[in-house]
């Protein structure tokens, strides 16, 4: 069987060993982010989702942004669990997860935020001032209480 994930590839290997496959792998394969917040009757969230998501593109930063992949969708298919699903499927193969303000109104965000701890992603917290975006990671956040 074909190693899939870097864990699979660090099985079994000495340190010396496993720094060098990490290094490895983290210059073949680039973090992509996963942008998640509101988009049900949210105008707003949909809105700003794909702002953010575009600052990342900007940054150099890889991302899937289903506001923005899926837009409108729904009127044409509309069993919303093949979104639901579809993304957390995608959430499986991102490296880190940008929450936007609201998330904890949306019940498709509480589950993509659920599976990113599961999952052990990095996780940033986004906020929306007058100056732009402000992004704090989890740690920040408990360390500052």
């Amino acid at each position: 069987m074909k190693p899939e994930t870097k864990e699979d590839y660090l099985k079994g290997l000495g340190k010396a060993a496993r720094q060098a496959l990490q290094e490895w792998w983290e210059e073949q394969h680039p973090k992509v982010a996963y942008v998640a917040g509101p988009y049900r009757n949210s105008p707003e969230g949909i809105e700003r989702a794909i702002r953010f998501a575009k600052l990342l593109w900007s940054r150099g930063i890889p991302n899937i942004c289903p506001h923005a992949n899926s837009l409108n969708f729904e009127y044409d298919i509309p069993n919303d669990d093949i979104f639901l699903d579809g993304y957390l499927d995608i959430l499986r193969k991102c490296d880190e997860i940008y929450i936007l303000p609201g998330w904890e109104k949306s019940a498709g965000t509480l589950g993509e935020l659920g599976l990113a701890i599961e999952l052990g992603l990095k996780i940033w917290w986004v906020k929306e001032t007058d100056e732009g975006f402000a992004i704090t990671s989890i740690e920040e956040m408990v360390a500052n209480g």
